[in-house]
């Protein structure tokens, strides 16, 4: 339910706010490793839950330390970030991948 609300949000065409930004962001990451590697997705992670846990955790790290710098979240960027996990080809698209949100 959590995956169809976030996308229909998405779809939208509205912004993902600051503190929904992790959450929208490990569902993101997720599923493209899930499509792009499945054999790692399933040894890496028990069930999506985890799996979207531990980005979405990543992910506000990453976005505290942003804060801590100085940096000014930017709603276009987060959807950008986004649209660019959705549509990278598997070719395109590691574990590593990463996008910044802040101005």
């Amino acid at each position: 339910m959590k995956r169809i609300l976030m996308a229909m949000v998405f779809l939208a065409g509205c912004t993902i706010e600051e503190e929904d930004f992790p959450a929208v962001y490990g569902d993101a990451v997720c599923d493209r490793i899930e499509e792009c590697d499945l054999s790692a997705y399933e040894q890496l992670y028990s069930d999506d839950e985890d799996c979207e846990s531990d980005w979405a955790a990543a992910a506000e790290l990453l976005m505290d330390a942003a804060d801590l710098l100085g940096g000014v979240y930017s709603e276009d960027e987060a959807k950008d970030c986004i649209s660019e996990i959705d549509e990278a080809a598997c070719s395109e698209f590691t574990s590593e991948f990463a996008c910044n949100v802040y101005e």
